[in-house]
């Protein structure tokens, strides 16, 4: 790995821990809305699937050491184990899975596709993100599936989707001019 590898991978850490701390409690679920997702679906897209699943690690491993970059602030391993832990264990598999699609499509020439490819990167990101989160949130706060997808999904998927095109646009943009090209991307 490349000392520009190692640099790339420690500002998605470090753009993830900063889009953690905006946080917006929604009062009827305890999973508040952060930049997280938009951070974790951007560090697979313009890292790659290694590399972005590396950054997302280490932020994950950052706050289970104490820093206090989870959302609201919050960190240590009572919030990997709490409503919200699942969430961090699926941001790890989406930027891996979203940097991977994100390969497949990277070198098409069509610019419908290529945009069409980040989009569905990002999308299927969001779907591993809510599985994961859902199902851990459901098994810790003891919700039926349905209330675990009422209360750790439903709020969330239109804000989302909203970052998923935001994240696809901005990938699109930034790869048609070179900005971020790395060998595994």
């Amino acid at each position: 790995m490349k000392t520009r590898d190692i640099a790339l991978i420690a500002l998605f850490t470090a753009l993830t821990a900063i889009g953690s701390l905006i946080k917006i409690p929604l009062g009827f679920t305890p999973v508040p809305v952060t930049l997280q997702v938009f951070f974790v679906l951007f560090a697979g897209l313009m890292l790659g699937p290694v590399r972005g699943a590396i950054s997302i690690a280490a932020y994950v491993a950052l706050g289970a050491v104490g820093l206090p970059v989870f959302a609201g602030g919050t960190s240590g391993i009572g919030a990997l184990a709490g409503p919200s832990g699942g969430y961090l264990y699926g941001f790890i598999v989406a930027a891996f899975v979203t940097g991977l699609i994100g390969v497949v499509f990277k070198n098409n020439m069509s610019a419908f596709l290529n945009i069409s490819g980040a989009l569905l990167a990002s999308a299927v990101g969001i779907v591993i993100i809510y599985l994961i989160g859902a199902t851990h949130l459901g098994l810790v706060v003891k919700l039926s599936p349905a209330k675990a997808f009422a209360l750790g999904v439903a709020p969330f998927v239109v804000v989302d989707l909203v970052k998923a095109v935001l994240v696809a646009t901005i990938y699109f943009a930034l790869k048609q001019r070179g900005v971020l090209a790395t060998s595994e991307t």
